[in-house]
C-alpha cells in the first residue's frame, strides 16, 4: 500500500457569536482539512490550522509523503519532524492523517466509521 495522493480543503464560517482567548476575539473560525487516500482506495483525515495563504506550503510538505506505505507512519512522522516540525506548524497535520490511515487499514473499519461516535452511520 502507497499514499496515491492528499486532497487539501481550507474551511471558513462565520460564527454567530464572536469568542475570543488570550490573543484576540474573531468572528471567523477556519480549519484545513487533508484527506490522504492510498492506492487501495483507503483514506485517513487530518486537520490543521492557517489561513488560505497558507495551502502552498501545507501541498508541499505533503508531496513529501507521496508512495510511502502509510503503514510505516513512524518513519514519516520522522522524516516530516526533520525536515518541518521545528520551523513549520502545519506538519503535525500531515503526521495525524497518516496515523488514522494506519487506523484505518489495521482495524479494516470503513472510512465512514473512522472518527465517528459508536452507533453513527
Amino acid at each position: 500500500m502507497k499514499i496515491d495522493h492528499v486532497e487539501i480543503r481550507y474551511l471558513e464560517s462565520n460564527l454567530d457569536k464572536p469568542f475570543g482567548w488570550s490573543q484576540r476575539w474573531t468572528d471567523i473560525r477556519s480549519v484545513i482539512v487533508l484527506k490522504i487516500v492510498t492506492d487501495e482506495g483507503i483514506s485517513g483525515w487530518g486537520e490543521t490550522y492557517g489561513s488560505n495563504d497558507s495551502l502552498d506550503e501545507i501541498s508541499t510538505i505533503c508531496s513529501m509523503i507521496i508512495d510511502q506505505n502509510p503503514n510505516n507512519y513512524e518513519m514519516i512522522w520522522s522524516k516530516l519532524h526533520r525536515s518541518f516540525y521545528q520551523s513549520h506548524m502545519f506538519a503535525k497535520s500531515g503526521i495525524n492523517a497518516v496515523s488514522a490511515i494506519d487506523t484505518a487499514s489495521i482495524s479494516n473499519v470503513p472510512e465512514p466509521h473512522i472518527g465517528s461516535t459508536k452507533g453513527e452511520e
